[in-house]
């Protein structure tokens, strides 16, 4: 259940395009990079190369930061009140998602 004041988040116009062009960046780049390699991906080097472009877009383009930006115009729209379970609306609708975790955990 969300705290009613975060039932309705209001982003104005200069926040929304800033989260679409980042998103937008993103997602048009990946699908780019998968259509080029797309028929190379079965090859020898293919899937070796596609996974390199994927990183070194991602690393050179400091995609992370990008995100971490457009999350937080997002988070600082929410009232972060804790609840009697001691976690805010954001944390509660996380807690339960699956994270990268390093190979063997």
């Amino acid at each position: 259940m969300l705290l009613k004041d975060n039932e309705s988040i209001v982003l104005t116009g200069k926040e929304a395009i800033e989260i679409i062009k980042t998103i937008n960046y993103f997602v048009i780049s990946l699908n780019q990079i998968g259509h080029y390699y797309e028929e190379k991906i079965n090859t020898k080097n293919g899937e070796c190369d596609f996974k390199k472009e994927i990183a070194h877009f991602i690393i050179k383009n400091r995609i992370a930061n990008q995100l971490l930006v457009a999350r937080g115009i997002l988070l600082h729209k929410f009232n972060r009140e804790l609840g009697d379970d001691d976690m805010d609306d954001i944390e509660r609708a996380i807690e339960k998602t699956k994270y990268w975790e390093k190979p063997g955990d």
